[in-house]
């Protein structure tokens, strides 16, 4: 079966997103603003887990002889499921529990969107800018989800590629 080949994946990406949950909430219920600055800490936490998944896979599947594509799907499936479970946990916590947080980022998209705005010259781009920062100030909330998804999922891409290269197969030399 084709979701026997990715249990472990998808057991490494659910419980790295679990931990990211826990993360958040104890940064919320410390009081800090867990969208934030705080974020930035995020990143770190699945990071120990989608390594040791892939380490294993080369230890265990392939005897310590992966081919770089298989490290590379297994860190990939693993970063796409934390990466959407901490997206949905941004869409439920702005929804239900802190409704407050969209409208703090709407006014900080909104600030910035103003202050672009000032600095062109172009007059159809000024016109555009009202266009825009309507758009965006709708659609908040989606925002923050997706590109929280993006965020993540681009930055353990790249761990991914990493730990891949590194764990790959040695070349046969000669």
């Amino acid at each position: 079966m084709m979701i026997e080949k990715y249990r472990t994946a998808l057991n490494a990406g659910s419980v790295s997103g679990l931990l990211l949950i826990v993360a958040f909430i104890v940064v919320y219920i410390s009081g800090y603003n867990p969208i934030g600055s705080a974020s930035a800490m995020y990143y770190w936490i699945p990071l120990p887990i989608l390594i040791r998944s892939i380490r294993q896979l080369k230890e265990n599947e392939f005897e310590g002889e992966m081919p770089f594509s298989a490290g590379l799907k297994q860190g990939l499936v693993i970063t796409f499921v934390y990466s959407s479970m901490f997206a949905m946990l941004m869409y439920l916590f702005c929804t239900v529990t802190e409704p407050v947080f969209i409208d703090q980022m709407a006014s900080q998209i909104a600030e910035k969107l103003e202050a672009d705005k000032l600095n062109q010259t172009n007059e159809e781009l000024y016109e555009q800018y009202d266009k825009i920062i309507n758009v965006m100030l709708n659609n908040v909330l989606g925002l923050i989800a997706f590109s929280e998804l993006i965020s993540k999922f681009i930055f353990g891409a790249i761990v991914t590629l990493i730990a891949s290269f590194v764990f790959r197969k040695p070349k046969k030399r000669d």
